[in-house]
């Protein structure tokens, strides 16, 4: 989801495998929690939008196989912070520019950069989870 670096990475007994990547851009920073494994990924390694960074899972402290987005804004110098103030979050649905409704889930094919709209279904199961084909076909 972004151009940059990866500015964090590492297991937790909450998040499970996470890794945390930041804009060289804008400062907006990515954490991907609960990857399944640890990502091949490194501190300081470069990142591009739609490069493979890991797998979701069930690391952690969850129920059952997804992926826990967060987006924070770094661009002021700070770190990631887990228990930083609301204001410092942002909505990943807006930045991908999905839908962030209870009883919808969405496959997302593509890069996160308009003007190639994702695909929308609605489905039982899960309040909502995003998932790419890419990803989904490594499992398989």
């Amino acid at each position: 989801m972004v151009n940059g670096t990866v500015i964090h990475k590492t297991y937790s007994s909450v998040r499970g495998n996470y890794i945390i990547m930041k804009s060289d851009e804008t400062g907006i920073a990515f954490n991907y929690q609960h990857m399944e494994s640890p990502s091949p990924l490194n501190v300081g390694d470069k990142v591009v939008i739609g490069q493979f960074v890991g797998i979701e899972g069930s690391t952690g402290q969850v129920t059952g196989k997804h992926l826990h987005l967060e987006e924070q804004d770094l661009s002021s110098g700070r770190e990631w912070n887990f228990s930083t103030n609301i204001n410092y979050f942002k909505n990943p649905c807006d930045f991908m520019n999905i839908p962030n409704k209870t009883g919808t889930e969405c496959y997302y094919s593509g890069t996160p950069i308009p003007p190639i709209p994702p695909t929308v279904e609605k489905r039982k199961g899960f309040n909502w989870a995003v998932f790419t084909k890419n990803i989904r076909r490594k499992r398989t």
